[in-house]
């Protein structure tokens, strides 16, 4: 996959998490910072976070963890494409 790919993939993750608390997510942009739009809440993340791993069959190191690692779209696309075999 590449990484346009992988950023849809996980947009459209997004989008479907939102839509669940009612939010419209359509508008996120790829380097928007997940934990500061507004679209999910922490229960979203974590279940962000829990597909994100079996998506891209990743096992994901609590220290990496961070905003500075997959805090947006395109962070976790570079991450997935630098972790996964």
């Amino acid at each position: 996959m590449t990484k346009e790919q992988i950023q849809q993939t996980i947009r459209s993750k997004v989008v479907e998490v939102a839509a669940q608390m009612g939010n419209d997510a359509a508008a996120l942009t790829d380097d928007e910072v997940l934990t500061q739009t507004g679209y999910l809440d922490s229960a979203g993340l974590m279940g962000l976070i829990a597909w994100y791993e079996m998506t891209f069959n990743l096992d994901i190191p609590q220290e990496d963890l961070t905003i500075d690692k997959l805090g947006s779209l395109s962070q976790m696309a570079d991450y997935a494409l630098q972790h996964v075999e």
